[in-house]
């Protein structure tokens, strides 16, 4: 019994931590993007390329966490419900097939994430809420 009451205890406790992880993480863009916010099925639709251009065309980038990263597999499970490695072979059979002209940057670190956005035309990334977004657009902090 005590077994068992150890396990509700672990699946509640589960679930609460992932209920919170959305609250933990911004999503940033490069500051001259010119939405101001994106919606958590936006994001789905970038992340899983059904969307790449901003709605004034602009070509989005997508930089991305190292899948050995902290939080890389988090991300693209609640984005994409998949692992980092199967969003990284999903993204691999786009270039493949044409529909992507080339993989998201990847970085190792959530500062590198913000310096490749601030430098690239385009990009939005999702990033740890602690991170410093410096002049990064932030489109939403609770996506």
């Amino acid at each position: 019994m005590k077994r068992f009451r150890f396990i509700v205890f672990c699946l509640i406790f589960g679930l609460a931590s992932a209920s919170s992880f959305a609250a933990d993480f911004v999503v940033v863009a490069n500051p001259k993007v010119a939405e101001d916010s994106v919606s958590k099925s936006e994001l789905k639709h970038i992340y899983m390329i059904n969307q790449t251009n901003w709605k004034n065309g602009e070509k989005i980038t997508i930089v991305v966490l190292s899948p050995e990263g902290a939080g890389a597999d988090d991300l693209t499970r609640e984005y994409m419900s998949m692992s980092a490695i199967q969003a990284k072979k999903y993204w691999l059979i786009k270039v493949f097939n044409g529909v992507l002209p080339s993989l998201p940057i990847v970085v190792d670190t959530a500062d590198e994430a913000i310096e490749k956005v601030l430098a690239t035309k385009g990009a939005i990334a999702i990033v740890p809420k602690a991170t410093k977004v410096g002049k990064a657009k932030v489109l939403s902090e609770t996506p």
